[in-house]
């Protein structure tokens, strides 16, 4: 995984957090400490100014929930180099956060930006996380394949190169054009900046098509869609619902956004 220091923001934050990992859930109201398993939407919030000494081990707790983002908050910039090769193997893309003096403004909210503000991710990155939370290697290159594929050779790919279609078949009941709306649906997810219908136009849909998508590929609503920060628990609802994967034990429920339905998690 890549620590890109480029990516860091830097809005006023709280002073020291312990212990060091806390987490926030939707709708990123408050910071807690964890306890089990966190929910879809959720955020692992560390301070590492605590020194590798504090943060051992942590990597283990945030392996447990791959579909919670992890944000590094921090004073210096950069990071101790240190710290970060104590996270090394921690999956998905982190987000960093400077800190400043408190100006009131909740860390939940901070989190949530700067998970936000993350570089897009890209097919290969989408990908190889995808592989990791399968163990399934081998399938890193054949899903970058498809979700990198443009939209008039997919058909193709899929169905013209049977290796590909064999391999995207022994993962669920996904063909290579939907796991390319996949990439582009979690390379949009939790841009609260867009509007519902800013955002079915930006994919070339329009609304009733992007809720019917959504609903098919993750049992997700279009509330949550936008208002759960990342594309962690979009993938992982995805994983869920056509790939086998199975809720952790013990993991609880975030708040549902609006008045709509919930996700699926494999009951």
């Amino acid at each position: 995984m890549g620590y890109a220091l480029t990516q860091m923001v830097t809005p006023p934050v709280p002073a020291e957090l312990d212990p060091p990992l806390w987490i926030s859930t939707p709708p990123y109201a408050a910071v807690e400490p964890v306890l089990g398993v966190p929910p879809l939407g959720s955020i692992f919030i560390l301070d590492v100014d605590l020194g590798t000494g504090a943060i051992r081990g942590v990597s283990s707790t945030v392996r447990r929930a791959p579909w919670a983002p992890l944000l590094v908050v921090t004073r210096a910039c950069p990071a101790d180099p240190e710290v970060l090769r104590e996270l090394e193997g921690v999956p998905g893309s982190p987000a960093f956060l400077v800190r400043r003096p408190d100006e009131g403004i909740p860390l939940g909210s901070l989190a949530r930006q700067a998970v936000c503000s993350r570089r897009p991710i890209d097919p290969e990155q989408l990908a190889t996380y995808i592989a990791s939370r399968l163990r399934r290697p081998s399938i890193a290159m054949p899903m970058t394949i498809a979700m990198s594929a443009p939209t008039r050779g997919l058909a193709r790919v899929a169905f013209g190169v049977r290796w590909l279609a064999g391999r995207l078949n022994s993962l669920g009941d996904l063909d290579a054009s939907e796991w390319r709306d996949v990439f582009h649906l979690a390379a949009g997810a939790g841009n609260l900046r867009l509007s519902s219908a800013q955002a079915a136009e930006r994919m070339g849909l329009d609304l009733w098509t992007l809720r019917r998508r959504l609903e098919r590929l993750a049992g997700a609503t279009l509330d949550q869609y936008r208002e759960y920060a990342g594309w962690e628990w979009f993938v992982e609802s995805v994983l869920r619902v056509h790939c086998g994967v199975l809720p952790r034990e013990g993991e609880s429920q975030a708040p549902l956004p609006g008045r709509q339905g919930h996700l699926k998690s494999g009951d």
